[in-house]
């Protein structure tokens, strides 16, 4: 390449929002702007395409961290009403707190050993029955640390369900297969419409323990939901089975 359409100096410079090239360069006559602007443009091309990359892996990360922190504070939530194990844990959340949240088992007991390391609970090793028994404590900087969660303004309320996704793109297929998955996602919403109210009607009769007004309020949020859903339901499949259509 022509030393003359080359510019005379690049600084490289790292920042907060990702990273930006300065560039000089000393025109070497008009004869040459078109060379040097066509340098320019690639410099800044590939600039845009790493401040991209890294603001991309900056998100990934964060999100990472976010669902890490997530499952430390349902277990501190858990962990503030009785001592658990770590099994009474993913107990819990495969059970009522599966209708709003899903967690990894696999990442409970990294989280316990993580916060137990930062002094947020403590374990209990025993023996019951000559079997090893290890429960969890949540001690006053957990409490601490959960009470500041909840005092957050900020909430991360994702809804993904690849039955709609599914539905968006269902003109590829027959209306059949859009019906039919449709049917699928009923049943299910059906059955655990069911499950949440068991739940709802067995805490409606212990409303004066102040931990149950909650519990009956996420449950009752959980049912007036799935009833929209099943409305939904039927508006759909009778939309698609009765204008003509492939």
């Amino acid at each position: 390449m022509d030393d003359r359409l080359a510019p005379t100096g690049t600084e490289w410079r790292e920042g907060e929002a990702g990273f930006r090239y300065v560039v000089w360069f000393t025109l070497g006559g008009v004869l040459h702007a078109e060379g040097v602007l066509r340098n320019c443009l690639i410099i800044l091309s590939q600039s845009a395409i790493m401040y991209q990359n890294d603001i991309s892996n900056r998100y990934t990360k964060e999100n990472d961290m976010a669902r890490e922190r997530k499952i430390d504070m349902v277990i501190l939530g858990l962990l503030s009403h009785e001592d658990l194990t770590g099994y009474d844990i993913k107990k819990r959340i495969d059970g009522a707190i599966s209708f709003f949240w899903k967690g990894s088992f696999g990442n409970i007991y990294p989280a316990l050993k993580g916060m137990e390391n930062q002094g947020l609970i403590t374990k209990n090793d025993t023996s019951v029955g000559g079997r090893e028994k290890t429960t969890y404590h949540i001690t006053e900087s957990g409490s601490d640390a959960l009470k500041d969660w909840l005092k957050e303004e900020q909430a991360s309320n994702e809804l993904k369900y690849e039955t709609l996704l599914k539905l968006f793109f269902g003109g590829a297929e027959s209306r059949g297969v859009s019906v039919h998955n449709i049917e699928v996602f009923e049943k299910q919403i059906q059955k655990d419409l069911k499950v949440l109210k068991k739940y709802s009607k067995a805490l409606e009769k212990a409303l004066d323990v102040e931990d149950h007004i909650y519990y009956s309020l996420t449950a009752s949020f959980g049912i007036e939901t799935y009833e929209a859903y099943l409305k939904w339901c039927a508006k759909a499949k009778k939309m698609l089975r009765q204008r003509g259509g492939k």
